[in-house]
């Protein structure tokens, strides 16, 4: 997640917001849900998928869940709703 999103999502009340940093030009205009989803269906993802020993390749980091279709956002709203920082709540 770029900081610069993670920042726009943060609670404006968050001791971790940092009110002079720039808003991010693309993330607010994506389904990330959407881009998700696509990525999900590649050929490359299904392959990798398929693999056991692989599988941890398909995620956003080694840190986080498998991704679901809604991985990305629920995690965009735990930031939003609950504050979380860099690596924190991993796991969905």
């Amino acid at each position: 997640m770029s900081k610069y999103w993670r920042n726009e999502l943060l609670p404006s009340n968050s001791t971790l917001k940092v009110t002079t940093m720039k808003n991010h030009s693309l993330c607010p205009h994506l389904n990330i849900d959407d881009v998700e989803e696509r990525f999900m269906e590649t050929k490359l993802y299904r392959l990798i998928h398929r693999h056991d020993k692989l599988r941890r390749m398909n995620r956003p980091s080694l840190l986080d869940g498998d991704l679901n279709g809604q991985y990305c956002s629920d995690y965009n709203n735990k930031v939003k709703t609950q504050g979380i920082g860099f690596n924190e709540g991993r796991k969905i």
